[in-house]
């Protein structure tokens, strides 16, 4: 639970067993509070010991779904909403959440082709419901919709998830969410001394299933067995192409949050950083996130403002597929390179040197996304809340290729080389107001609003061969 003196930055949190010692001024207020609980205010007359029993609160994070323009409670849902809170995500120990969501939502199908690291992953809600357009499902993330992929997001900044899977989503987003509607709320920092918390993993990853192919010995007797036809070909050689296009992939994952808080403010930034070397040579990815949240109360509470700002850049080098065919092609009896340390190379048909390729060619992908968000609310009066929300993003893709002209993937076009790059711009702005009260049995719940939004997107594309 969490600890504050009221009206001032004075705060503690409670041991596992609930436990807490905490120096107040006399004749002071002190608020205790925990999810799920009703928050609890005692004033403290000069007591040394306080024994406090928290209760339920009637209507606790379980029992609460985002929906779009705010949150209702789950027996009053018409709609097909699913909820995965920060519990269900930490089941699975991976800093992709694309894998974290894999089988824990009904209907929900996550594809992966393959494991190379960066590889997209396809996640589709509502199924596939056109041949040519989009059916990637709407990512809204602390109210803002997000244009990068899931799994770029650092699980460890999200409190939890909704997804939308009706038609009922198109109410509030239209045709854009014809593929479905996944909401994402953020952590925030809690009223508390400033804690600081560290996660981190490393891993290793194999090639599974190699194929089994000829070694050199085992070439040179099928030769010998068959009179000898293809021995002009024996360089004298003993290369597995496999083991020299592939290796043993690293892994580490590194997360590091400080969070804390007063009675009117609260505050949490965190920095991740993750790193994939895949089983093939010249592939590997970096993940760089980092992300601030600050949040005020005024005027009584009725003033709330929200600010946050997040930046993501990812480093990716994708393997060059047709490594795996000349691998298949090239015979064990080939060296990587002769003895003077030149590479050996051949222009037979599906055959060429797959090590020069990882080695003298590179493609490199670099995506930046940086995102600020600015949310101001004031509450009018009880039950009434004028809300405005103001978002300015940037995604910026830097791809680029180069095929040297000696190697195999380069000389058929005299070499190569291409530079792609893709800038999206997003602003928006949203103003609400909301009205909710309780009249006896009844509940009442009304939402107006108006929102704009604006996107500017610019490609610029060179390349040259020959």
């Amino acid at each position: 639970a969490n600890i504050v003196v009221k009206g001032t930055t004075i705060g503690t949190v409670t041991d596992i067993d609930g436990n807490f010692s905490l120096d107040v001024p006399q004749n002071s207020t002190i608020a205790i509070s925990y999810i799920g609980c009703e928050t609890q205010e005692i004033k403290i007359t000069g007591a040394k010991t306080l024994n406090i029993v928290l209760k339920d609160n009637a209507i606790g994070l379980d029992d609460v779904v985002v929906i779009g323009y705010g949150s209702q409670r789950k027996s009053d849902l018409t709609g097909g909403i699913v909820a995965v809170g920060e519990e269900k995500l930490q089941m699975v120990t991976t800093n992709n959440l694309m894998d974290k969501l894999a089988g824990q939502i009904p209907g929900m199908n996550v594809t992966t082709s393959n494991a190379k690291p960066g590889e997209d992953q396809s996640l589709r809600v509502r199924g596939e419901n056109s041949l040519s357009a989009d059916n990637s499902p709407l990512i809204v993330m602390d109210g803002i919709p997000y244009s990068g992929s899931l799994g770029d997001i650092d699980p460890d900044i999200i409190e939890n998830m909704s997804v939308l899977k009706d038609a009922s989503s198109a109410a509030i987003y239209g045709s854009r969410s014809a593929g479905g509607v996944i909401l994402i709320t953020t952590k925030k920092g809690l009223a508390s001394k400033p804690t600081v918390n560290y996660t981190g993993a490393f891993g290793i990853s194999t090639l599974a299933n190699k194929p089994d192919m000829l070694t050199a010995d085992q070439w040179r007797s099928y030769v010998q067995n068959n009179g000898g036809i293809g021995e002009s070909f024996d360089l004298g050689a003993n290369t597995d192409w496999f083991d020299e296009i592939t290796r043993t992939g690293l892994q580490q994952d590194h997360n590091v949050s400080l969070s804390g808080g007063g009675t009117n403010h609260n505050y949490r930034g965190s920095v991740s950083y993750m790193h994939r070397d895949g089983v093939v040579r010249d592939n590997d990815m970096s993940r760089f996130n980092t992300r601030l949240q600050f949040s005020q109360r005024a005027l009584n509470d009725k003033l709330k403002i929200d600010i946050t700002g997040v930046a993501t850049i990812i480093n990716n080098s994708p393997t060059y597929k047709r490594n795996f065919i000349l691998a298949y092609n090239m015979i064990p009896v080939y060296p990587v390179k002769y003895e003077d340390g030149s590479w050996f190379e051949t222009r037979n048909y599906d055959q060429g040197n797959p090590v020069r390729n990882q080695d003298e060619n590179v493609t490199e992908n670099k995506i930046s996304n940086i995102n600020g968000i600015a949310n101001v609310s004031y509450s009018i009066i009880e039950g009434l809340d004028i809300k405005v929300l103001l978002s300015k993003s940037r995604n910026n893709v830097d791809y680029s290729e180069y095929k040297s002209i000696e190697s195999e993937a380069g000389y058929s076009n005299g070499g190569f080389a291409k530079r792609q790059s893709t800038i999206t711009d997003n602003d928006m702005m949203e103003w609400t107001a909301n009205y909710s009260n309780t009249f006896g049995k009844h509940k009442l719940n009304g939402l107006i609003g108006y929102s704009w939004e604006q996107t500017i997107y610019a490609e610029h594309v060179g390349q040259s061969r020959g």
